[in-house]
Formats: C-alpha cells, structure tokens, sequence
C-alpha cells in the first residue's frame, strides 16, 4: 500500500492498493473496459480521442482523461463525479505504477475523500492518454 500526504491538510492520508479483476466489475468500468481493446488498437492520438469524446459511456460522470506531455501526465478531462482529491490520486498512480510499463488495465481501492473503485485503461504507448473510471 502506497501512501501520499495531502498538500495543505497533513493529517490526512491518500492511499490505494492494486485489487484484482476477478471481483465484481461496477457497470460503468465494464462499459469502459469492453471498449479499451478496440481503441487500443486504433493507435492514434486524433482518432482515439475521437471515439472516446463521441462515445457518451466513455465521457460520463465518473470518468477521467489524462494525456502525457514529455514526462508528465495531466488531467484533460474529468466527470462532474470524481473528486480533485481522487484525481490528484490517480495522476500519482498513473505517473508511479503505469507509466513505462507494458499497456494493460489496472484496477485500484483508492481513499481520497472516500473509498472508491478505479480502472485504469492506458493507451500510452498507441495515443498516449489513459482513461480512468471512478467509481465511488
């Protein structure tokens, strides 16, 4: 389990912890994760933007977008559900456990505000984004 000290509160404490697919999936991650393969293989950055942004499943509430610029990853687009806090946490995740390795959907218990489930879907080596679904 990793740990991060919120910026301004040092009392708090933001974690998470890697949880396996074999639970129970929630509806909007399953949604998100039936579509990665087929964008995965599309491979460029225009054209998978495009189907995420087209696709309503793919830019609702509880989900995020990140883009890597040089070496970092920034938010580009957040559902109306997810917290500042959990999408610092999950900006830390990608730039810790995701970048540089080998795409593949990952998924995480992640408190930051609340408990919520995320799935990380990273398209960094075909587009260079990832897409996030929170589910808290």
């Amino acid at each position: 389990m990793q740990q991060l000290h919120v910026i301004g509160d040092p009392i708090q404490l933001q974690h998470w912890r890697e949880i396996d697919f074999a639970e129970e999936i929630p509806p909007p991650a399953l949604v998100a994760l039936s579509a990665y393969c087929q964008i995965a293989r599309m491979g460029e950055y225009e054209n998978v933007l495009d189907i995420i942004s087209s696709d309503h499943a793919l830019c609702g509430p509880s989900n995020m977008l990140f883009q890597l610029v040089g070496d970092e990853v920034r938010l580009v687009r957040s559902g109306g559900a997810v917290t500042r806090n959990a999408a610092s946490v999950i900006a830390r995740i990608i730039e810790s456990e995701v970048l540089g390795r080998e795409d593949g959907a990952r998924r995480y218990c992640v408190s930051a505000d609340t408990i919520a489930d995320v799935t990380i879907l990273p398209l960094f080596q075909s587009a260079g984004l990832c897409m996030a679904v929170v589910v808290g």
